[in-house]
């Protein structure tokens, strides 16, 4: 299964460009940005230094690891939008490259540095990280990033479309 995906997105991934295509968890309801979120760092571990978000009560940049979940205040208006890289996660059995997420008021984004990190297993254990996220909030969408999307993100969305029909299991979008 993984080098039929593989065939069909590895122009996303293999080759550096100095690119960092973005993928959109998106249509999230606020406990499914904090759930997606908390996922994520539950299986991972911290790739940024010092990680912070602002607080707009304490009109202060904070650490993100002060409050139990920082992605839970973004959608309430009570943090900005951050991001982070994470590290060390593993989905469908394997460890993907470092990941940068972004935390947004409806969406997480995952975004990635392409090169021979990746392979088809990488490439399915990612498709497996982005259903695990859709699983945990109905509706959800997995979508390209509008900035800076994969390459032939055509490709890519066909490729979600292929895997998310053959992995039913839960609300994917």
């Amino acid at each position: 299964m993984s080098a039929n995906l593989w065939e069909q997105v590895h122009m996303c991934f293999d080759t550096d460009d100095g690119s960092l295509p973005a993928v959109v968890i998106d249509n999230l309801p606020p406990v499914g940005v904090a759930s997606v979120y908390l996922m994520l760092r539950q299986r991972s571990r911290m790739a940024t230094a010092f990680p912070q978000f602002h607080s707009y009560p304490d009109d202060a940049a904070l650490p993100v690891d002060s409050v139990p979940n920082a992605a839970a205040l973004v959608p309430t208006g009570q943090a900005a939008p951050f991001h982070h890289c994470i590290a060390g996660v593993v989905a469908g059995g394997v460890e993907l490259p470092v990941l940068r997420v972004y935390v947004w008021p409806d969406a997480v984004e995952l975004d990635y540095r392409m090169g021979p990190e990746w392979g088809p297993t990488q490439v399915a254990g990612f498709f497996d990280l982005l259903r695990d996220c859709c699983v945990l909030a109905p509706g959800a969408v997995v979508v390209s990033a509008v900035s800076e999307g994969p390459p032939y993100s055509a490709r890519f969305s066909l490729a979600w479309a292929w895997y998310r029909d053959r992995h039913r299991g839960g609300d994917l979008a």
